[in-house]
């Protein structure tokens, strides 16, 4: 069962990284795009022509099983990067911004992502200790960092209520508001249950199926 949850997920995680390449290259492409491309990088046209053709090259690798546990750690260090120079210094200077945080901590979520993808493919012992050691502490972190992104989804879901009420289409059973709080809720609850450990399988099954 765990075998397959794994196998799913690196299949999904491939799929999403594609998409990223294919939008870097369609923002690149269109001469009048003036926004920034995932992850949230400035819109120059080389710069997001190449951050594409990088993302399917690792969507390629990770699907086809070529060093794709190399691929999914320098994945993870390239959204990190992105987050630490990029994100992070706004997040600073307005850290009350929901949309501002809600950006910095989706490229971490995908950093996360990367490295807990890392942390469960095989892996040849090929560095020397203490580098190995480092690196396994690092890829293991990947669950903590996603957890944290998680709560303050869900906290952010409460700070702009209204909003998410409002993004809830009319014709779901049971009305936004009530939405609203399961979404909310779900966030912070699975953050919680995968750093205590308690229960973090389940939870982040769950997760990822909603």
């Amino acid at each position: 069962m765990m075998k397959r949850i794994v196998e799913q997920g690196r299949l999904l995680f491939a799929v999403a990284i594609a998409a990223f390449g294919v939008e870097n290259l369609a923002c690149a492409h269109s001469s009048g795009a003036n926004l920034p491309v995932i992850p949230w990088v400035p819109s120059h046209a080389l710069l997001a022509y190449l951050t594409g053709v990088l993302f399917l090259a690792a969507a390629v690798c990770i699907a086809a099983r070529f060093k794709e546990r190399l691929t999914a750690i320098l994945l993870g260090f390239f959204f990190l990067l992105c987050d630490l120079l990029l994100q992070i210094p706004r997040l600073v200077a307005a850290p009350m911004d929901v949309g501002i945080r809600t950006t910095a901590f989706e490229t971490l979520t995908m950093c996360s992502a990367a490295w807990m993808l890392a942390a469960v493919l095989p892996a040849p012992n090929i560095l020397l200790e203490p580098w190995q050691s480092l690196l396994n502490g690092l890829l293991k972190s990947g669950r903590y960092l996603f957890a944290f992104s998680s709560i303050v989804f869900g906290i952010d879901h409460y700070i702009v209520f209204a909003l998410i009420v409002s993004l809830v289409p009319h014709w779901i059973p049971g009305g936004g508001w009530w939405w609203a709080h399961i979404t909310a809720l779900a966030f912070i609850l699975a953050g919680l249950s995968i750093i205590t450990g308690w229960m973090d399988r389940l939870a982040a099954t769950l997760l990822g199926r909603s």
